[in-house]
């Protein structure tokens, strides 16, 4: 019993970490939108609609780890890496559209 105490314990807190990831990413998004008033008229639709595609991959990402910490507590490590795979992705994408308008 104790075992699976903890590893719920540390599935708990590595969920709690790729959410926070998230929040962060939704935050800069955030960010980002409001600061979009430099460039082409056409510049500023291309970056809000890409920016639009990461703000709906963040979303269904976190709605994804709520999902698997709910319903898969047996296969948690292959989701696990999964999950971390597409969080990386999601930053990765990020910093990717921030060069590519350079927004900071």
């Amino acid at each position: 019993m104790e075992q699976e105490d903890n590893t719920k314990d540390g599935r708990t807190a590595y969920v709690d970490d790729l959410s926070e990831k998230l929040r962060a990413v939704k935050l800069d998004i955030i960010d980002a939108q409001q600061q979009m008033s430099v460039g082409t008229m056409a510049n500023r639709v291309a970056a809000a609609g890409e920016l639009a595609m990461l703000e709906s991959r963040q979303k269904n990402l976190c709605d994804s780890i709520q999902h698997a910490e709910k319903h898969h507590a047996e296969d948690w490590s292959a989701i696990r890496t999964g999950l971390q795979q597409d969080v990386d992705a999601i930053q990765e994408s990020f910093i990717n559209w921030l060069h590519k308008y350079n927004q900071r």
